[in-house]
């Protein structure tokens, strides 16, 4: 099943390839034909390699003995996280109890914001789970896919700046993965997934979620990019930058 745009670095474009999306997601609806851009633009993009762990800190939580695997450390009670890196026509599974082999209770959408951890998180071989509540059901999800939530800020007129010029491209996912390719070339191991399907119309949208940052407290960014239809071609017209936080939010939602 393959949904993730992942960034190939090279001298002269940013080529894009689709990759399996690995993990505890799962397609709700037919894959969409998907486009392979390439750039218009001479940013560069990095090589990428799988997406690290999302990792927390707090206290640890001692579950039951009849869950698979250790109590590890975990959210706490309480602690609101967001999906993130589930490829837009897939969802997140919630599972009765940890581990991909457990029941499939929901499907969690990939752009889900308001997830109430309780506190609880199981650590199993190559994989940590989190016990959390989705809209009152109770379940566990792979911790790879959750993120706090940070802070929002425009970055548009900054990229068009170091860009050179405000990018833009004949597709809209086209221009979306130029942008993403420029806002991630400083990582070495980032994956981009499109977690937004671009809309139709003379103004279009679509997220891109940037992950495997290398960085223990902003695990990735959630780029929101808004592009106006001008003759034909994609001119990029905003883009919100939002932090993917891998510990928690402290003061004004920063990383911890």
């Amino acid at each position: 099943m393959f949904r993730t745009i992942r960034s190939v670095a090279s001298m002269s474009a940013l080529v894009l390839v689709l990759v399996a999306c690995g993990g505890d997601s799962t397609a709700t609806t037919a894959p969409p034909t998907t486009v392979a851009p390439t750039a218009s633009t001479t940013a560069s993009a990095p090589t990428t390699t799988q997406p690290a762990p999302t990792t927390t800190t707090s206290s640890t939580s001692t579950t039951s003995t009849t869950l698979a695997g250790d109590a590890a450390d975990g959210p706490t009670d309480g602690a609101r996280l967001m999906v993130v890196a589930v490829p837009y026509d897939e969802g997140l599974n919630l599972r009765s109890a940890p581990g991909t082999d457990q029941q499939i209770l929901d499907r969690i959408p990939p752009t889900y914001t308001d997830l109430v951890a309780s506190g609880e998180a199981r650590q199993l071989a190559g994989s940590r789970w989190y016990q959390v509540d989705y809209d009152g059901t109770i379940g566990w999800v792979n911790a790879s896919y959750l993120a706090y939530q940070g802070t929002t800020a425009e970055i548009g007129s900054r990229i068009a700046d170091e860009m050179g010029g405000t990018p833009s491209a004949t597709g809209l996912l086209e221009l979306a993965a130029m942008v993403a390719g420029h806002v991630a070339q400083e990582a070495t191991s980032a994956e981009l997934t499109v977690v937004f399907a671009p809309t139709d119309g003379r103004e279009g949208e679509a997220m891109i979620d940037i992950t495997g940052l290398e960085d223990d407290s902003i695990g990735g960014v959630r780029l929101h990019i808004v592009a106006q239809l001008e003759g034909g071609v994609w001119v990029l017209q905003s883009v919100q930058q939002t932090l993917l936080c891998s510990r928690g939010i402290g003061a004004e939602e920063s990383c911890l």
